[in-house]
């Protein structure tokens, strides 16, 4: 019970770390609408909202002009974002007043994303064993304290340091494990992420342009 007391402020810390990723952008989306709306809306802040909104590195206005312009704008954003965080994986291109997604320079070619997967592998590994090896050593010093008798106060008092140091090892190298193995995830579904946006898109500007055309008629 005093094991799981010690680590539990630092699981809690993780937990609301990651309940704040996923809060409401309702509000966010309400400024963005209202920006838009402006007779000539400020660059900067359009590019901040739709960041914030999709939790990605920031995509340049004349791009984002035209992205909007498209009938799936916000699923194509969906798939993209996460290859717009860590690692920076794709990037917008602007071609005939469309906009596309494409790998960046270093993750462009096949050998690149497959290097940094077998890195991502033994750093995957390296923290697994390093977190079991750590559980284990703290489990073994919370049992040492457990069958030592109260009047050896001093070595208690070290053996609490040495199982706090230890439990902190462990959820550190389970949180670089975590870590790592969704940067790996990210970069192995990069490919498929970047094609649905842009078919998305692509389908997107047809229904748009085919609707322009019914209008004319």
């Amino acid at each position: 019970m005093n094991y799981f007391l010690i680590i539990l402020p630092i699981i809690i810390s993780i937990l609301t770390y990651f309940q704040t990723l996923k809060k409401d952008n309702s509000g966010l989306v309400s400024e963005l609408s209202k920006e838009l709306a402006l007779k000539e809306p400020t660059p900067y802040i359009v590019e901040c909202l739709v960041s914030k909104i999709h939790s990605m590195r920031p995509i340049p206005y004349e791009h984002i002009i035209a992205l909007l312009g498209a009938n799936n704008a916000y699923i194509a954003l969906m798939y993209i974002s996460k290859c717009r965080r860590f690692p920076y994986l794709a990037h917008s291109v602007l071609c005939n007043e469309r906009v596309y997604f494409d790998f960046t320079p270093y993750f462009k070619k096949k050998t690149s994303r497959v290097m940094s997967m077998i890195i991502c592998l033994g750093i995957i590994v390296l923290m697994y064993n390093e977190f079991f090896k750590m559980t284990t050593e703290a489990f073994n010093i919370y049992y040492q304290i457990q069958a030592l008798a109260e009047v050896n106060e001093w070595m208690r008092s070290k053996l609490h340091l040495e199982l706090v140091a230890y439990s902190s090892a462990a959820v550190a190298s389970l949180s670089i494990y975590l870590f790592v193995a969704w940067l790996s995830i990210n970069i192995y579904q990069a490919k498929g992420m970047i094609n649905k946006a842009n078919r998305v898109l692509n389908e997107g500007y047809i229904s748009k342009n085919q609707l322009k055309e019914d209008n004319s008629f």
